[in-house]
């Protein structure tokens, strides 16, 4: 049915409760209604509901529009689930469910939300019977507390019958994966409590008994927020989620959650201090595959060498990315970071410590030197021998770029990345090939 939900979003339109002054969308517009199919969808939704409604739709994951296409009932044919709220009532937001009996879409069951509009949306088999759940994400009142609630979708029961809910948890973060490498999908969720400074993620797996615990453990609870959550993998294996987590104007940290077998951990908590240092740090960078392998790499900022005695607000910093493997963490390459141009560079292993780097912001270039041991000031000491400099360019100015002797790296969003290395042969010389497979636009 995937064919119907382009069309079914034209007709979204119908039900927005926009409005320019006292003309509507409707009486400005006016498209055709759709036939066959996506017709009988809509007369259902309609037939049911009136048009005096507005659609919601998912703010974050995999779903983005009101209209969600999904199979609920393991009867190898799409359903649809549709967001909304009716605009004559105080009520908060509600779901339908549109199902195809026979040759007719109908209006097969409608619920209650639990919030005020729908963070996300996850369809997915939680206990392996062969039937999707539907797993909502509500938006509450509070801007940072949300609402997850599991429910199975049952046809042929009757009106408001056919829809139950199986479970409902406040959470701030949510995940599903296969947490415990058991063929099936758990919820991961963590709450954080800012005023009484506690977080804590919770490893919830559903059975024929229904919502059971499997493990649940103590975060850092004095992060303000959760900016960055990936899904990602520890040695390739096991699934983990990782948290960076704000405690301050630029100062992050990076938790990792993940089940080792017998219970949930998070390896990188000093349960003793009740806090997680070890990835604390003041920078921007976020935790991402920095290098595209699969595994999530947590930066950690070093001042390069000859900033060393500068006031922190002008140091150059590289960042060193580790890797977690199961007993700590483990250092995996290093970059220089251009956050205003958004690229980093991945620096060759003999340059971490012996090169440094000059930034200009107005000529929008890094230019890489030989550092000389015993030096401590790249202000009073002058830098070693040049060996490669980095400039973006518009493209428009591509010719200039060229005559100017720079050699094209990438492009991206009207923005031309070049090079042009050292003439002279030395110690740290490098190659155009380890320029170009080390530049990573962000």
């Amino acid at each position: 049915m995937k064919k119907l939900i382009p069309l079914l979003l034209s007709a979204m339109f119908l039900f927005s409760g926009c409005s320019f002054g006292t003309i509507s969308v409707d009486e400005l517009m006016r498209p055709p209604k759709p036939v066959g199919e996506n017709g009988k969808i809509q007369e259902a939704l309609e037939k049911k509901l009136g048009t005096d409604i507005t659609l919601k739709y998912p703010k974050t994951g995999e779903y983005r529009t009101a209209y969600v296409e999904c199979n609920i009932d393991g009867d190898y044919e799409n359903e649809v689930i549709v967001f909304y709220k009716k605009n004559a009532e105080v009520s908060g937001i509600r779901f339908n469910i549109i199902d195809k009996v026979g040759d007719d879409w109908v209006s097969a069951g409608d619920s209650e939300g639990e919030g005020t509009d729908v963070d996300k949306v996850i369809i997915a088999d939680l206990n392996n019977d062969g039937i999707n759940e539907i797993v909502i994400g509500w938006n509450t009142v509070s801007t940072k507390d949300k609402n997850v609630s599991i429910y199975s979708y049952t046809p042929g029961l009757g009106y408001e019958s056919c829809i139950g809910k199986r479970f409902s948890e406040m959470y701030t973060v949510m995940e599903i994966m296969d947490f415990m490498g058991d063929g099936t999908q758990q919820i991961m969720t963590v709450l954080l409590n800012t005023a009484m400074t506690t977080s804590s993620a919770s490893l919830l797996k559903l059975d024929e008994s229904g919502v059971t615990l499997v493990g649940k453990v103590s975060l850092d609870g004095n992060v303000s927020s959760y900016s960055n959550i990936i899904k990602g993998k520890i040695n390739n294996s096991i699934n983990a989620i990782y948290l960076d987590g704000y405690k301050g104007a630029n100062v992050l940290i990076t938790e990792i959650v993940y089940y080792n077998g017998t219970a949930l951990t998070a390896p990188l908590y000093d349960e003793m201090e009740k806090s997680t240092t070890i990835t604390l740090r003041e920078t921007a960078t976020l935790s991402m595959d920095i290098d595209s392998d699969g595994n999530i790499e947590i930066p950690l900022p070093v001042v390069l060498p000859g900033y060393e005695q500068m006031a922190p607000a002008d140091q150059m910093r590289m960042s060193n990315w580790y890797i977690f493997t199961g007993k700590g963490l483990e250092k995996k390459l290093s970059t220089v970071n251009n956050i205003n141009d958004g690229y980093y560079f991945m620096l060759p292993p003999a340059w971490v410590g012996n090169v440094t780097v000059i930034k200009s912001n107005a000529d929008r270039s890094m230019t890489f030197f030989e550092w000389t041991k015993g030096r401590t000031d790249i202000k009073a000491d002058a830098p070693g021998r040049e060996l490669m400099k980095i400039k973006v360019y518009p493209e428009t100015e591509a010719s200039k770029a060229y005559s100017d002797g720079f050699v094209k790296i990438s492009s991206k969003n009207g923005l031309l990345y070049t090079y042009k290395l050292a003439n002279e042969p030395g110690q740290f010389e490098i190659k155009s090939d380890t320029v170009i497979g080390g530049f990573i636009i962000i």
